[in-house]
């Protein structure tokens, strides 16, 4: 998808991030890529916050984590930004203890980087599994759960811009 070009899924997160105080400027996503796709695609962008949701693809490849920490590193540097904010993931059924060790790690290299860490996938879970109806196939959110995520993505950039949020 082109974000940049306007190419947002009518069901997607992002399109519920936006509000008073927050514009989409643009980025890049595709369906099944890996942080070392992302890497490879995002252009600079100098936004005032970059938000990347990144690693569900690495941990269903088995990518191991200072793989994919590197290629966040990497996304954050070449997309820009005045600030850098990582969301956490969604649970993987198949797996959901790997998706909260993903996520306490990612919360480490945001910490180790400056970053906000934002647990909006939170809304998503039930302990370390999915909640009720919130996925159909154990690794996608269903469209109302890619509402609330993108509901919660908003909510917590908001906070952590006036810095109720932990780095």
């Amino acid at each position: 998808m082109d974000f940049a070009g306007g190419e947002i899924a009518a069901e997607s997160w992002v399109t519920r991030v936006s509000s008073e105080h927050l514009e989409f400027v643009g980025g890049w996503a595709r369906g099944g890529a890996s942080t070392a796709d992302m890497r490879a695609g995002i252009a600079p962008l100098d936004p005032d916050v970059l938000v990347i949701l990144a690693g569900t693809n690495d941990l269903l490849q088995q990518v191991p984590f200072e793989v994919s920490a590197a290629n966040l590193v990497a996304i954050s540097r070449i997309g820009g930004g005045d600030e850098v904010a990582v969301v956490s993931l969604p649970p993987l059924a198949a797996d959901p203890s790997a998706s909260a060790a993903y996520n306490r790690r990612l919360a480490g290299l945001a910490d180790d980087n400056g970053w906000l860490f934002l647990d909006a996938s939170a809304v998503l879970r039930d302990g370390d599994d999915w909640s009720d109806g919130a996925t159909a196939d154990g690794v996608h959110p269903t469209p109302r759960a890619q509402a609330e995520l993108g509901l919660a993505v908003r909510a917590e950039l908001e906070r952590g811009l006036t810095g109720e949020v932990g780095r």
